[in-house]
């Protein structure tokens, strides 16, 4: 652009481009009286002979001037907050603030209350179980927990309330004066009898005597199984059982239903 320029025909004027091109300025030629420059006089700008840090640099001394101002805040933010908690913290029997002490036993207090509340949970899932799962046992200790938060004394009664199992237990015992030895889901008690003396297991009904039942047989529950009393045998040859927990039926209710024997039925029986 500037070769072409120089190479017009030579005059004392002085020629301006006025072609303006895109990031360029207007520019002035000449050939007379020195070398080519802008039309424009430079500006200058007096600097401060200051090195300043390229942009997203910080110096040192800044840097050090925050790092003092956030260890200044924290320091200040931390001392409000325990000046605060001792403030606030329930007084001892003398009326007293109990101080850090008090902290750190408020601590240890909503820890317990958090572990109750855990329980609490735990002993309400056990109690829907009981309920919704006919035939199932959650062993001895839970069982007797559970019993003694009904106010029910079950001392001879190993099972949870309102369980089939917790009535043939019961029923039976009324009968004839022998408590389930035993623990376990309804469906294992034609298995865990024999291991005690004076315990019988047939396939032939015996009056009275308790009905086992394995799981899916009859109305009895797909994982646990149920167990009844024998009460009597109709004159067809059904059975007249007494129930707890039957499916249908009211948690913790008496039902008196007819059954069968056939496979999957056994009897138990003290003799």
């Amino acid at each position: 652009m500037l070769s072409s320029e120089i190479e017009q025909e030579p005059s004392a004027e002085i020629e301006q481009a006025d072609k303006l091109t895109t990031g360029r300025i207007s520019v002035v030629t000449s050939r007379v009286g020195g070398p080519l420059t802008t039309g424009r006089m430079p500006v200058v700008i007096p600097g401060s002979m200051k090195k300043v840090p390229p942009r997203g640099e910080k110096g040192p001394v800044r840097t050090k001037h925050r790092l003092l101002m956030h260890a200044l805040v924290v320091c200040v933010l931390g001392l409000s907050i325990v000046t605060t908690l001792v403030t606030f913290l329930p007084l001892g029997k003398d009326g007293q603030a109990l101080g850090l002490d008090g902290l750190f036993q408020h601590l240890n207090l909503v820890n317990s209350d958090a572990k109750n509340s855990a329980l609490v949970g735990s002993q309400a899932a056990t109690a829907t179980a009981i309920m919704q799962q006919d035939g199932y046992d959650p062993g001895r200790a839970v069982s007797a927990q559970y019993n003694a938060s009904l106010g029910i004394d079950a001392s001879g009664d190993a099972f949870p309330y309102g369980q089939c199992t917790y009535w043939a237990s019961l029923r039976y015992h009324q009968m004839t004066g022998y408590w389930v030895p035993w623990s376990g889901n309804a469906y294992q008690w034609a298995y865990n009898a024999p291991a005690y003396s004076g315990w019988v297991v047939s396939s032939t009904p015996h009056v009275p005597s308790i009905v086992v039942f394995q799981p899916g047989v009859q109305y009895s529950s797909w994982v646990y199984g149920h167990v009844a009393v024998l009460e009597g045998i109709n004159p067809d040859g059904s059975l007249h059982t007494s129930n707890m927990n039957v499916a249908g039926y009211p948690f913790g209710a008496r039902v008196d239903l007819t059954n069968y024997t056939g496979s999957g039925v056994s009897f138990v029986y003290h003799t």
